[in-house]
């Protein structure tokens, strides 16, 4: 059993330690944190803090795909709390006050959460103050004597008109200044009354986690279609393959990597889309013409012939020189191939293990991580040249000298199909992530 906390800036990292020794400790939760994890059912996943301004929050179908498959997830605090509300139905467990306001809708809004922080490098310090701690802290201070009525009110309201980026202790202090507000900001100053809110809930929550008094139900996950196309998508692009020096690389990249510089994976994608077509499957008792006609022949049966296309359709699939010297029946065996995608939304994508996986080795998992490596140096070195500057210019004709075709769009596009891309386009926006690399590849070697 393995224990996940994502954390900061509510509590730092050495406090996660404090408490939970043995559990591994993760930065603010984003999107594909939990995919990339890939947790088992015996496994807890503590969700304290998480990133959504400056990049995608973690999705509610992550969680699902998480509880789906038996783990523990408990969400308090922050970005924990409101998940755990949202999901609580579904079987997250949701701890603490601020989990409670959202359950109960006395809170509602994201920004009650937000705050401001310093990146990974400074420990992701916190800057502002959130929403909620000033609901709580004046509730405890109402509770205490130190307000009224009249100006608990008044300070959440400040507080409240406030973006969140701007929600500072001395923007605040400036705001409710003067004797009316003495007796509260001292109140404040005291140590005892700076545990409260989200930080108390992450304390509290780690101490119960400890003590083993929070555990999944185990329900069973009848919710009905809840496994979206972009679901999968997401499961192929952060779950990830172990490289022999420890590296991880996506599933998607390196498929996609085979999509583009691996020379026979044209060969290899047409036999599939063809077998599969005929309902042949991966049986090696038909030989490729038997699987060419028999493809032709299914798509006959449901309606789909050469003769019925007109020449606008045949243009789309076909480039000029095919249409021009290759028989009927091989246009119509490209055309199929063509307008089959290896999308990883599917469901059964990647669709076939001989196709796929069984072709992804360790050196090209190598060669994946070697080529993502160069593109987020680059970028680090200079925002300037990042892989998303590349003009679609320079990537097209990229394609065409590592396909080696005439550079013409409907010959382009026709390769790129042959290889499962939707487009030239689209191929020259998954070569973006590996350009550098491959101007790399074709360097002359030293001596």
């Amino acid at each position: 059993m393995s224990t996940f906390v994502f954390a900061g800036p509510t509590l730092a990292s050495d406090e996660v330690a404090s408490h939970l020794p043995r559990a591994t400790l993760l930065p603010p939760i984003q999107h594909g944190d939990l995919l990339a994890l890939e947790p088992k059912a015996t496994d807890i996943i503590v969700i304290i803090d998480g990133l959504f301004h400056q990049t995608a929050p973690v999705r509610h179908k992550e969680i699902l795909h998480c509880l789906d498959a038996g783990t523990t997830v408990i969400g308090c605090s922050s970005m924990g709390a409101l998940r755990a509300a949202e999901l609580s139905a579904f079987g997250m467990i949701g701890f603490g006050s601020v989990y409670e306001m959202y359950a109960t809708q006395e809170i509602d809004g994201d920004d009650e959460v937000a705050v401001a922080h310093a990146d990974a490098d400074h420990g992701f310090r916190q800057t502002t103050t959130p929403l909620v701690d000033v609901r709580i802290s004046t509730q405890a201070a109402l509770g205490a004597g130190v307000l009224t009525q009249r100006q608990a009110i008044d300070v959440v309201e400040a507080a409240r008109s406030l973006h969140y980026l701007d929600r500072t202790p001395h923007r605040l202090r400036s705001m409710l200044s003067g004797p009316r507000f003495e007796n509260f900001w001292a109140w404040v100053a005291q140590p005892s009354n700076q545990q409260l809110g989200k930080r108390a809930d992450a304390l509290a929550c780690l101490r119960a986690v400890r003590r083993g008094e929070l555990q999944s139900d185990g329900r069973s996950a009848d919710w009905g279609s809840w496994r979206t196309t972009y679901l999968q998508h997401w499961l192929r692009r952060y779950q990830a393959l172990t490289t022999s020096d420890g590296r991880r690389v996506p599933r998607l990249a390196a498929m996609q990597f085979r999509q583009l510089f691996d020379a026979s994976f044209a060969a290899a994608w047409r036999r599939f889309v063809l077998r599969w077509i005929a309902d042949i499957g991966d049986s090696r008792g038909f030989i490729d013409m038997d699987v060419e006609l028999a493809a032709v022949h299914r798509a006959n049966e449901r309606g789909l012939a050469w003769e019925s296309l007109d020449a606008e359709q045949k243009r789309f699939w076909l480039t000029e020189m095919e249409l021009t010297n290759l028989p009927s029946h091989e246009c119509m065996t490209r055309l199929l191939v063509r307008s089959c995608r290896s999308s990883p939304a599917a469901p059964d994508w990647p669709l076939s293990k001989i196709l796929w996986n069984e072709a992804i080795d360790d050196d090209l998992a190598l060669r994946v991580a070697d080529a993502l490596e160069i593109s987020r140096a680059a970028s680090a070195s200079d925002p300037g040249r990042s892989v998303h500057h590349l003009r679609a210019d320079r990537l097209r004709a990229r394609l065409v000298g590592l396909w080696d075709i005439i550079d013409r769009p409907d010959e382009l596009d026709a390769a790129a199909r042959d290889r499962g891309f939707d487009s030239a386009d689209g191929a020259a926006e998954v070569l973006r992530y590996f350009y550098l690399w491959s101007l790399r590849r074709d360097e002359p070697a030293d001596g």
